[in-house]
């Protein structure tokens, strides 16, 4: 089973935070056992600012941790 967002157009204003969320609802018995983030298209001007973070709760992982530079961007990356 997998779930996509697509569509969105979010601002990354700099110097700022940006959230968005999905919810899974799953039935009992139910895991999830492995996580794969495409990101289509993010043009900021400087990337080495950015942080991406998955939440769950209280728990949170950093799959993106001020990586990057001028004029880099994330296009069709695949984090796996």
């Amino acid at each position: 089973m997998s779930f996509c967002r697509g569509g969105l157009s979010l601002n990354i204003p700099d110097n700022a935070t940006v959230y968005d969320s999905m919810n899974v609802i799953l039935g009992t018995g139910c895991n999830i056992v492995d996580v794969n983030v495409r990101i289509d298209t993010v043009i900021h001007t400087w990337d080495s600012d950015m942080q991406f973070t998955l939440n769950r709760g209280v728990t949170s992982a950093v799959i993106i941790n001020r990586v990057g530079g001028s004029g880099d961007n994330f296009i069709n990356t695949v984090l796996d």
